[in-house]
């Protein structure tokens, strides 16, 4: 055999560890993109479950807040029906108040018209009589003149 034929058969073998070697090597660097992508698949599924529990915490917080909001709008609504009824209460007792005052008045009232009427009527009869008691002066008048 000759050196070169023996260095081409040591070449031949050398190539054939190293490409073992090689694809140990390519193994291994695929090892570690799988180890990498998994650490920031991880990462990425810590920071989304931080995310994930800040945006549960807020839910539970705007929850909170709307059945505040419920509780204070049903209050309110029952203030509001209290304040209407106490009002309509008010008015009711305000126009029976009213009503009694101007029937109190209306009972006043019709003895004065009465009253009134018949000053007026005694009213004219006395005028009645001046009038005539006048004539009379007059007519004796004329006759003690005559």
């Amino acid at each position: 055999m000759s050196s070169h034929t023996v260095a081409v058969e040591s070449i031949r073998v050398l190539a054939a560890r190293l490409e073992g070697i090689t694809h140990v090597a390519n193994t291994l660097e695929r090892i570690g993109s799988l180890e990498d992508a998994e650490r920031e698949a991880k990462a990425r599924r810590d920071s989304a479950n931080a995310e994930a529990a800040q945006a549960e915490a807020a839910l539970l917080q705007a929850q909170e807040s709307i059945q505040t909001i419920q509780a204070n709008y049903v209050k309110a609504l029952r203030a509001v029906d209290d304040g209407q009824a106490t009002a309509q209460k008010i008015i009711e007792e305000a126009q029976n108040t009213a009503a009694q005052i101007i029937a109190d008045a209306n009972a006043k009232v019709i003895p004065v018209n009465t009253a009134v009427r018949a000053a007026q009527d005694e009213l004219q009869a006395l005028s009645s009589k001046i009038e005539a008691f006048k004539a009379e002066r007059n007519r004796l008048l004329r006759e003690a003149l005559s």
